[in-house]
């Protein structure tokens, strides 16, 4: 019987050996008659080694659990039974002249029995380690066991490779197994925040898109939880992937990674995030009425707020920017968020030919929404004026006299009055011009006169302009026109 993976020590020394045909003969008969049953029961007897891990026999599922702490490896070889006096003393003589039956009676002591078994293990690096060990028996007769030191195991994933050869250099039996150890926890969890998004204070105009990532050199990365402020927890597959805020969100978020040993990293905490789509409110006091003209140049009061009517949240006031007629008059950042303002613009401008001085606000959140409010605002700071061509104040003249009056604004006149009157020889007065009108959209008017008779004539002119300044003339004169 072959057992070669059995070595035999102190082996019985000085056999005597006796020549004899006829048990040499049967000898022969029975060995080489026998050889293949015995063989047969070899293959069937020879025991392949366990593996056990913490106290559990290993087998294909193992391969993809992690310990966190080094396993306690064993090689365990149970139940082998001793060859006995008989089987050893036979081996050794086979080939040889079988002793007398003295002999064979004779006794031998019992063998220890022990095996050497090779074993490789390929770590995560490609470094490899390699030894030959002999296994030990146990308390239990039977029993034989190699315990691995702790020290050969590494992090990463541990290739084990076992076998036994026989004294011809062939394979007996071998096995396999993966041991995955993982010590170290993940890297703390990163966050991306979309480009742009730090000058305005992590605010956003939209749903957002939150890139989470984080990295395991051991075992990798199975997953990431991100939690929101209120308790809502979102899970990511794998070590990096995104996370949707919706509309209406504010608050920071927290992740940690989670290993395939299960171990988790430290948490990590987001900046403050706000999303939302409401625009800025804009009013505006100090302007007047719609197209109503005004006298002195207007102090303008604005006030800018963030008044959430959907969420709970606002991310804040970043920019107010006023122009005058598209002129920049004043810009003011604001660093932290601001929920309102309010302040002063004083106009420097006036209307000109009748146009409005166009003032636009434009205010922007921290989140990217923007509204711009516009107003346009009539001032008129000078009096129209009013003349007489052809005639002059106490003009004496004996002929005929004609000329024109001619009222102007450099904007829009508004209404005017013109009245003259003749006072003849008699004393008797007649009014001879008379003239009105209201809600003028012209800057000029000319009205022709004519003075054709004798007589004292009196002319009084009055017009106001479309922001209320007045002007009033009034003339003497004498004509002999006859």
């Amino acid at each position: 019987m072959s057992r070669m993976w059995i070595n035999k020590k102190n082996k019985k020394e000085n056999v005597n050996k006796v020549s004899c045909w006829i048990l040499a003969v049967i000898f022969a008969v029975v060995v080489f008659g026998s050889a293949g049953l015995a063989a047969a029961d070899e293959e069937e007897s020879k025991e392949i080694p366990v593996l056990r891990i913490d106290g559990n026999v290993y087998d294909e599922s193992g391969a993809n659990r992690w310990y966190t702490e080094d396993p306690k490896v064993e090689v365990c070889l149970e139940g082998a039974a001793k060859i006995s006096d008989k089987e050893i003393r036979d081996e050794e003589m086979q080939g040889e002249k079988i002793p007398d039956k003295e002999m064979q009676d004779e006794e031998i002591p019992d063998q220890e029995i022990y095996c050497n078994m090779q074993y490789e293990i390929t770590y995560t690096s490609g470094e490899k380690k390699a030894e030959t060990v002999n296994f030990t028996e146990q308390e239990e007769e039977g029993n034989w066991r190699y315990s691995f030191e702790p020290a050969v195991w590494k992090e990463g994933k541990n290739q084990l490779r076992l076998w036994q050869e026989s004294e011809t250099g062939e394979t007996e039996w071998e096995q396999k197994a993966v041991i995955c150890i993982d010590k170290t926890v993940p890297a703390a969890v990163v966050f991306s925040y979309p480009a742009g998004s730090e000058e305005r204070g992590y605010c956003y105009q939209t749903e957002t898109e939150m890139l989470v990532k984080s990295q395991d050199e051991s075992s990798g990365v199975e997953k990431i939880i991100v939690q929101q402020d209120d308790g809502t927890k979102l899970e990511v597959e794998g070590a990096e992937g995104s996370v949707y805020l919706p509309l209406g969100y504010q608050g920071r978020l927290e992740a940690y990674a989670v290993d395939y040993a299960g171990l988790e990293s430290v948490r990590s905490s987001s900046e403050q995030i706000i999303c939302e789509d409401e625009k800025p409110l804009i009013a505006v006091t100090g302007v007047g009425k719609s197209g109503e003209w005004q006298k002195d140049l207007p102090k303008i009061r604005l006030w800018i707020g963030e008044r959430s009517e959907k969420y709970t949240c606002s991310a804040g006031l970043r920019l107010a920017v006023c122009y005058v007629n598209g002129e920049e008059i004043n810009r003011k950042y604001y660093e932290n968020p601001t929920e309102s303002d309010s302040f002063t613009v004083k106009l420097e401008k006036e209307s000109v030919d009748g146009s409005p001085v166009e003032l636009m606000v434009h205010a922007v959140d921290r989140a990217g929404n923007s509204t711009v409010r516009k107003e346009k605002l009539y001032i008129d700071r000078k009096s129209p004026t009013a003349e007489m061509n052809g005639v002059t104040d106490a003009m004496i003249t004996g002929e005929k006299c004609s000329g024109e009056i001619v009222l102007k604004d450099e904007n829009l006149l508004g209404k005017y009055e013109v009245s003259v009157t003749r006072t003849d020889q008699e004393k008797k007065k007649e009014l001879i011009l008379n003239q009105a009108k209201q809600e003028l959209s012209e800057k000029e008017v000319s009205i022709p006169f004519v003075f054709e008779e004798d007589g004292h004539y009196e002319c009084r002119i009055q017009v106001e302009d479309r922001a209320g300044w007045k002007k009033s003339i009034g003339l003497l004169l004498t004509a002999a026109a006859r």
